[in-house]
């Protein structure tokens, strides 16, 4: 498992909670101390700050964005 899909992993995941509710127009949104089971990444992915930001279109018109900002981190 790659870096890359773990953000994918992450964006998936906060889109369906983003799509599965109602949201209201024009207002920001925040997901804070948000984790993953630390079995899910190997050990050898490297310790990372990332920033992930897309855009979400339904039929050909922007319905909304988002940007996650995180990083990855070993603990012993």
């Amino acid at each position: 498992m790659n870096v890359k899909r773990i953000l994918s992993w992450i964006e998936l995941f906060l889109g369906i909670i983003m799509i599965s509710t109602a949201l209201a127009k024009n207002k920001r949104y925040y997901v804070k101390e948000f984790t993953i089971n630390s079995n899910v990444i190997p050990s050898y992915i490297p310790a990372v700050n990332f920033i992930s930001d897309f855009h979400i279109f339904i039929k050909n018109r922007k319905a909304g964005r988002i940007i996650i900002r995180g990083r990855l981190i070993h603990r012993r």
